[in-house]
């Protein structure tokens, strides 16, 4: 049967059909006037059309992945910004996103260093701003986190504050680049980016946002430059951090790291930094900071991690209800937790009847930093969540409890 249905030599009605097709093909092949196929319109009887030795169409070549020099990351802060290409920068009002440009300036202008470590100066900073002029609260903060005030510049600004044909993107991208490459800058701030563009552009166009941010990249590539820029969030908006980013999509998506600062969701004055995204490899834990008082003049330092991410720090501006709801969960796990470890099943169907919902009782872990012990082998192993610090039975491995 299968060979009649596909059978190993060519029938007559085959070869005919062949024969028809091959002609077929020749009566296309054959050159009967000049088309888009084979160059431009010529008039009858003209020489068929030949393209140049130096065509791009003859010429071009793909790249072998094996001949291809992998890019090295080079970090202005790491592991926070990258220099090279854009950062996005957001976070509430009164979070320290100016706090923490100043220090990435003195990093790069040989101040302390923001991660740690000795310090270098990698080259000149250039702040674009229009939100505020340079001689009030900026210069102080600048000073504060110990920068090089030489080597800070504000395109058009003059000395006395005063604003002089100030910057605006994309009109002003050649000249941004002329100031980026003459002055070897090693970072330029953009704080914020939306009082530095040209009034015809739609912050709400994914192309027009997109188009913006590759220029901005391939001027930072091009001087080596980390390229932080902040934006403004939503009004009263609730959701995760790439949502509460007003504007195009385009803001969050195009940029490879996003990092949110924010309040701690459970108060006490402190203060944090996450990663909203990070598309360079595994994402760093959250960090703790504070912004302390230099001689009158503010300071960002960081404290370590914190047991958080981008997500949670949108709570500071949840309602009172929600906010409650998560506090109690909080409290609830820490009081349950007291008195020893409770098996994982039995922990969470309490937590159901105490009216906790998942995303509140997975939170809660998490910050408490419950860890699960486990006592014996599969399949008489036996699981308790614990706090930090409790034993399961005098002993037992722990790991960080996970969804």
């Amino acid at each position: 049967m299968g060979r009649d249905r596909f059978p190993l030599e060519l029938l007559p009605e085959d070869h005919q059909i062949l024969k028809e097709l091959s002609e077929k093909a020749h009566r296309k092949r054959t050159p009967c006037k000049a088309t888009a196929s084979n160059g431009p319109s010529a008039p009858a009887g003209a020489p068929p059309f030949v393209r140049p030795a130096d065509d791009p169409f003859i010429n071009s070549q793909a790249t072998s992945a094996a001949d291809i020099q992998p890019a090295q990351l080079q970090w202005l802060a790491e592991p926070w910004v990258l220099r090279g290409t854009v950062t996005l920068l957001t976070g509430a009002s009164e979070s320290g996103k100016t706090t923490l440009l100043a220090a990435l300036a003195a990093d790069a202008t040989g101040g302390p260093r923001l991660a740690g470590g000795r310090p270098r100066a990698l080259g000149c900073v250039v702040w674009v701003t229009a939100e505020e002029a340079p001689t009030g609260r900026l210069l102080s903060v600048l000073a504060g986190a110990g920068a090089d005030l030489r080597g800070v510049l504000f395109p058009g600004w003059t000395s006395d504050g005063c604003r002089l044909n100030p910057l605006r993107l994309p009109r002003d991208f050649d000249r941004l680049e002329a100031i980026m490459v003459g002055r070897e800058a090693a970072l330029l701030v953009l704080d914020p980016i939306d009082d530095c563009l040209d009034d015809g552009l739609d912050d709400n166009d994914a192309r027009q946002v997109r188009s913006l941010l590759v220029r901005l990249e391939e001027i930072a590539r091009s001087c080596k430059a980390a390229c932080p820029y902040t934006r403004h969030p939503r009004k009263n908006s609730m959701g995760g951090a790439s949502v509460r980013v007003a504007g195009s999509r385009a803001w969050t998506q195009y940029p490879r790291v996003h990092l949110e600062l924010g309040l701690h969701p459970f108060g006490g004055g402190r203060r944090v930094l996450a990663a909203a995204k990070y598309s360079i490899g595994r994402r760093p834990k959250a960090h703790g900071y504070e912004i302390e008082d230099q001689d009158g003049k503010p300071r960002l330092v960081l404290t370590g991690p914190v047991d958080l991410d981008a997500d949670d720090l949108g709570t500071a501006g949840l309602d009172g209800g929600i906010l409650a709801e998560r506090i109690d969960g909080l409290e609830w796990l820490r009081h349950r937790l007291a008195a020893g470890g409770v098996d994982p099943a039995t922990l969470w169907r309490e937590a159901q009847a105490a009216g906790i919902g998942r995303p509140t009782y997975w939170r809660a872990r998490r910050l408490l930093g419950c860890l699960t012990r486990r006592r014996g082998s599969p399949p008489d192993q036996e699981c308790r969540v614990c706090l930090p610090g409790q034993q399961f039975g005098g002993g037992g491995e722990g790991s960080p409890c996970s969804p």
